[in-house]
């Protein structure tokens, strides 16, 4: 008997995955001149571990830091994350996530921004709308009503992979539509495909998020999934619904910016003071002000802050940092329809008050 139970609590075991991945970083913290003093670090284990933690040695000098795990759909993973923080501009920091019980990621080495009063340049990579692999790889089966047959993001993710091997970026900003998971029923609109999607994603530029920060801004494909799956499957619809799965898997410093998770923030790298702003939700007539993308009505969406929260942050960030203000991401281009060039009129007038000086 007791041989038994040991066989059966082995299998168990090994039965488990726990093994880190998707793992990517963003800036965190915030000293007193507005540089960030670290790194939110993210990554996924398909089951539960006994404690988030991150192990990191700076001068040869190693800590441990504790984090979180969430899940927000019932089944498809945990989501972890855990701060660096208390570093200095420009220090090089050596990291690796999970625990000794259900095993540690490898390690990797990213270094924190210059600081404010550097007058360096910053090298950014800035793109929107990457999906995930390419139609070779995942072919469609509908290629109808914005999905086309034939598509490549394989070229994009070769020239950031190169871009950071020949140190020619340090930091990336993705804003908005990030993967595309929505639109995976495309590949077999029979399957729920969604969580496959968002992952093979984050792994995808593993190589990429593991070394310097991925910072993200909302798009109106995060908003929802409306597959057919999630829509016979309300459980999973309502699951992932508002954002929920943008808001979870990434982490953005919208505490340290007096934002609102990460639907609205700023950050500091070196001289450049760069602002996420939100297209999509809490202002009339943003495209997601009530419902997700698919505009059905039990599956609401916005209001992540009170009634002018989210414009009244956008023009006292700008009002502070108006020396700074050269960076601006928005996800919808001004042109879209009335109501965003409305909108981007008023993000206009913003950022031209605050180079005006104001305040």
């Amino acid at each position: 008997m007791k041989v038994l139970i040991s066989a059966l609590s082995a299998a168990a075991v090994a039965a488990t995955n726990t093994v880190p991945e998707q793992i990517h970083l963003a800036l965190a913290g915030q000293n007193s001149d507005g540089d960030a003093t670290g790194f939110a670090v993210a990554w996924f284990t398909q089951d539960p571990t006994t404690v988030s933690s991150v192990e990191y040695t700076v001068a040869n000098v190693t800590n441990v830091v504790n984090g979180t795990a969430k899940q927000y759909l019932e089944d498809f993973g945990f989501h972890h994350s855990a701060k660096i923080l208390g570093l200095a501009p420009g220090t090089a920091v050596q990291y690796r996530v999970g625990n000794e019980q259900d095993g540690w990621s490898d390690s990797y080495t990213a270094t924190t921004p210059p600081p404010h009063s550097t007058d360096r340049t910053v090298k950014f990579s800035v793109f929107g709308d990457m999906g995930y692999a390419d139609s070779d790889l995942r072919p469609m089966a509908i290629a109808t009503g914005g999905l086309v047959k034939h598509w490549s993001a394989t070229y994009s993710r070769q020239t950031m992979e190169q871009l950071k091997d020949t140190g020619a970026i340090e930091a990336v900003w993705h804003l908005g539509d990030i993967g595309y998971a929505d639109d995976a029923f495309g590949h077999d609109p029979i399957k729920f495909l969604y969580e496959d999607a968002y992952n093979g994603y984050m792994n995808w530029l593993q190589n990429l998020t593991t070394v310097m920060p991925y910072m993200v801004a909302v798009g109106n494909h995060e908003s929802e999934c409306h597959s057919p799956v999630c829509l016979a499957e309300e459980k999973k619809a309502k699951a992932l619904s508002n954002f929920s799965a943008y808001n979870t898997r990434w982490v953005m410093p919208s505490e340290e910016s007096g934002g609102n998770t990460n639907m609205w923030f700023s950050f500091n790298y070196g001289p450049v003071h760069f602002v996420s702003s939100n297209t999509e939700t809490d202002f009339a007539g943003a495209g997601e002000e009530n419902t997700g993308d698919s505009h059905i009505p039990w599956l609401p969406a916005g209001h992540f802050g009170a009634d002018g929260e989210y414009l009244a942050w956008l023009e006292a960030d700008l009002k502070v940092f108006w020396v700074d203000s050269r960076n601006f991401a928005a996800h919808a281009t001004c042109a879209s329809n009335d109501l965003r060039l409305r909108y981007c009129r008023l993000l206009l007038r913003l950022v031209l008050m605050g180079l005006d000086g104001l305040g």
